[in-house]
């Protein structure tokens, strides 16, 4: 899917403002790349496409970014960093505040689907696997992204059955159930997914069901 390369971009002189307009526009390009990939796809999407979403030449482009398969990872990267830093931010803030268990596992859930309900962010993830198939830098990306988001929700199980919740299989295969639960209900509904028909949710719900408990106060 690489559309090409420029080796030769002279690159802006090395100082702190400089850094600071580079860091800003290479944002910038990662934040608006996701609908134009979903739109065009990201095979059809040209450089010219990204640049013009972002309101950059191809010089900018091409300062930060060698093809747009090295953008494409950018764009996972970052919207993973969002939704890891998100759910343990929610999931500390609810821990201090000493919310019930049963909020605790509400929350749970709502994060594993909550957080995906962004249209670009479900389609964007739908291109990153599809191309993945037939990219083996984009496998290596969705692989590591991947493991990010069980390392996470995995982690997020363990603070919370400190709380009294107990699991009957390892955290991390939970994590795994559940991420395949969604990712499942994504793949069948894709951009058309409505938060508001509750599947997901419900498959969601049914899973930590079947394999999560909460300890009652006064039990055994």
């Amino acid at each position: 899917m690489v559309e090409g390369r420029m080796d030769d971009i002279d690159e802006m002189p090395d100082t702190d403002a400089a850094k600071r307009s580079r860091v800003a526009t290479r944002r910038k390009l990662v934040e608006r790349a996701a609908p134009v990939f979903v739109e065009k796809g990201l095979e059809a999407a040209s450089v010219a496409d990204l640049c013009a979403a972002a309101g950059f030449t191809r010089g900018a482009f091409y300062s930060n970014f060698a093809s747009k398969t090295e953008l494409a990872v950018a764009v996972y990267e970052y919207r993973v960093d969002r939704m890891v830093a998100l759910l343990h931010a929610e999931v500390n803030k609810q821990l201090r505040r000493h919310v019930p268990v049963a909020d605790m596992l509400q929350f749970v859930l709502e994060a594993l689907t909550g957080l995906t309900h962004d249209g670009a962010w479900q389609g964007f993830r739908l291109e990153m696997h599809l191309a993945a198939d037939r990219d083996p830098e984009l496998r290596v990306a969705v692989d590591e992204q991947y493991a990010r988001i069980v390392l996470a929700v995995a982690d997020v199980l363990g603070r919370v059955s400190e709380r009294g919740v107990r699991y009957r299989i390892p955290v991390e295969d939970l994590a795994r159930i559940l991420i395949a639960v969604w990712d499942g209900e994504l793949l069948r509904a894709g951009r058309r997914m409505d938060p508001k028909d509750g599947v997901g949710q419900r498959l969601i719900t049914a899973t930590w069901e079947a394999f999560a408990s909460v300890d009652q106060p006064g039990g055994d």
